[in-house]
């Protein structure tokens, strides 16, 4: 806790910062909101295909061209939590050559884990033999047991898929927009729930923010 107490202040001030110069400039604070999940997104993309980059010792990158709910169900419990169903096209491009995959989690993903035992006992078997050989350490483990694009793209969608862990790009816009009089905080909880489209995966962090808000709005007429 205390060797990540610096990277969490650094964190809040910097989305503190970025809130009040938006705000103050007249950008809604769904804009503001769904700017701070765009920027998770792209973090996302550039860390994952640095990894396994390195492990693989291949240049990849790799995109989301899709998210949205719903890869498989029709509820509306499911069209508003990402979490619970979540819908990623995504491209990934290993050494140039660009690989597109359709509905990961609902599509792509199924349909490689039903290829058939023997089929897997064959990857496993090549994977064994070239790759333990190939690269010392802990590196072999990584980039040859499955398809490559494919794992670079379930590892990167499940990353997006655990964004509630951290609920700073909603809880803090609704802090500093309810603290500068833009929005009470129950418009302002609505309005950041909806326009997080990544970190607003599962229930709660309305709650929690409108929390935060009413305190700010408290200590502000104080």
């Amino acid at each position: 806790m205390a060797a990540s107490e610096a990277a969490t202040h650094e964190a809040v001030a910097r989305r503190i910062q970025y809130a009040q110069e938006a705000l103050a400039a007249g950008r809604p604070l769904a804009d503001v909101v769904r700017a701070l999940d765009d920027e998770r997104k792209a973090v996302i993309e550039k860390q994952v295909g640095h990894l396994f980059g390195a492990t693989s010792g291949r240049t990849i990158t790799m995109r989301f061209t899709q998210i949205r709910p719903q890869a498989r169900r029709t509820d509306s419990f499911t069209r508003k939590h990402l979490g619970f169903d979540a819908y990623f096209d995504v491209e990934v491009t290993v050494n140039s050559k660009l690989h597109r995959i359709e509905n990961l989690f609902g599509k792509a993903l199924p349909q490689a884990a039903q290829g058939g035992l023997n089929r897997l006992k064959r990857r496993l078997m090549a994977w064994m033999g070239q790759s333990m050989v190939k690269q010392p350490g802990w590196k072999w483990m990584i980039p040859h047991m499955l398809d490559l694009p494919l794992t670079i793209a379930c590892v990167a969608g499940q990353e997006l898929t655990y964004a509630s862990n951290c609920l700073l790009n909603i809880v803090v816009p609704v802090a500093v927009a309810v603290a500068m009089g833009k929005h009470n905080p129950d418009e302002a909880t609505t309005l950041a729930e909806q326009a997080a489209y990544i970190t607003a995966t599962i229930p709660g962090a309305k709650s929690r923010a409108s929390q935060i808000g009413a305190k700010i709005a408290s200590a502000t007429l104080e």
